[in-house]
């Protein structure tokens, strides 16, 4: 057999070979050899430095450290005696839901302190109950300038305290600034201070967005002489003289305060009136207190039907016309005046009305009613004895026994001198 072997240069070394064709039998070969970077990294790999594997010694070390300190913080520490900790622990309870959220005190008055805007002139804030529904809006007033215009504006009103010295909140609908909107406008006009102007125009814009288009509807209402159920308590202002009238005798009264309340009977809801007027017991002069409701089933037709003000059977002595609120007046002066003549035991010839009370009778039951009776009116003509003292006095011990005397007739003459 003959090997033909051709290399272009016979001097080239051996390493050169690998780029040439060996021919054997016919068959074109390559020699089978491993490139040097290869071989060389190869090389590295299977023997590394001491630098890279004392490197890697000290990584592993250090992680498998970390890995333990990190068990060790993990481990809830264990729960102590019962009563062992010598402080006291104060705690807040929340009622959500079905379940009860509690809070550390410490945690739950930071959270309620923690952003108070006091910065802000006005503060409006919208609380929500446990089912996420609108409770209330409460306004909060910073501003000094709204605190002296408070203090200058509104000088009675029972229901709400005065003292606007660094802060006043008020809840929805806000019937106090309601009531003295006018006054308040009215006051930054003359105070031509600018702040006060700025902080009172936000105040004002903040009612009417709260208010919204029902109350563009009752200011229309109101200024015709209309008003509706739900709108009472604007016509209605404390420190207001409130007209009435008792079988044909006009009478006043001064408006401390309302609120509204269901009857849970047939008669329905009612809008109370806490009033004041001016009585006599025999000797001593002074203020009594009453409080007097308008029936929404009595006095309005229809859920949300507006009546005149001037037909309800108690409403503000403004709505008169300066002529017949000076006639009045002087009426209710003169039959006071003559009133207080009467003192002691007085005997007269009267012809006219008088009251007697008239208790349940026997068989009468109404889990709702307070026994206390009814007044009722008659006449007479014949000669009386008035002795407002003994009046005071046994009515207030037969009120007692009202409940047990059913079926009697107690008459008292009970002469008109509302005043």
């Amino acid at each position: 057999m003959t090997t033909d072997v051709t290399t272009p240069n016979a001097d080239a070394s051996t390493s050169n070979m690998t780029s040439e064709s060996i021919k054997t039998n016919g068959v074109d070969t390559k020699p089978a050899t491993q490139p040097e970077s290869s071989a060389s990294s190869t090389n590295e790999t299977a023997n590394p430095t001491p630098a890279s594997t004392s490197t890697e010694a000290e990584t592993d070390k250090t992680e498998k450290s970390e890995k333990a300190d990190k068990k060790e913080e993990a481990k809830p520490e264990p729960p102590k005696p019962v009563g062992s900790v010598d402080e006291i622990k104060a705690i807040v309870e929340f009622q959500k839901g079905v379940g009860t959220e509690v809070l550390e005190l410490d945690a739950y008055l930071s959270s309620r302190t923690k952003k108070t805007y006091k910065e802000y002139a006005l503060v409006t804030r919208q609380v929500y109950d446990s089912d996420d529904k609108l409770e209330k809006t409460v306004i909060d007033i910073n501003s000094s300038q709204l605190h002296k215009a408070l203090k200058e504006v509104v000088k009675f009103y029972p229901a709400h305290p005065l003292n606007f010295d660094k802060q006043a909140s008020f809840e929805s609908p806000f019937m106090l600034l309601n009531h003295y909107r006018d006054d308040l406008k009215e006051y930054a006009e003359k105070e031509g201070d600018e702040t006060t102007s700025k902080h009172m125009d936000l105040l004002l814009q903040f009612l009417e967005s709260e208010a919204g288009e029902k109350g563009v509807e009752a200011k229309h209402q109101l200024e015709a002489g209309m008003v509706t159920f739900k709108m009472l308590w604007s016509v209605f202002r404390p420190g207001d003289l409130l007209y009435s009238t008792e079988y044909g005798h006009p009478r006043l009264y001064r408006f401390e305060k309302g609120d509204y309340q269901d009857s849970l009977c047939s008669k329905g809801w009612s809008y109370n009136l806490c009033c004041t007027y001016t009585t006599c017991d025999g000797t001593d002069a002074g203020q009594a207190t009453v409080t007097l409701p308008i029936w929404e089933k009595q006095e309005f037709v229809g859920g949300d039907s507006a009546t005149a003000v001037t037909g309800l059977s108690l409403y503000p002595l403004k709505f008169l016309d300066e002529k017949e609120q000076g006639e009045l007046k002087e009426t209710l002066k003169v039959r006071g005046e003559r009133y207080l003549t009467i003192r002691g035991i007085t005997s007269f010839e009267y012809a006219g009305l008088f009251m007697y009370l008239k208790t349940p009778p026997y068989d009468f039951y109404d889990e709702s009613s307070n026994y206390d009776g009814t007044w009722l009116p008659k006449t007479t003509n014949e000669r009386v004895l008035v002795d407002a003292k003994t009046f005071v006095e046994e009515m207030r011990e037969k009120k007692e026994e009202f409940s047990g005397s059913r079926g009697s007739e107690y008459f008292f003459f009970h002469i008109q001198t509302f005043s």
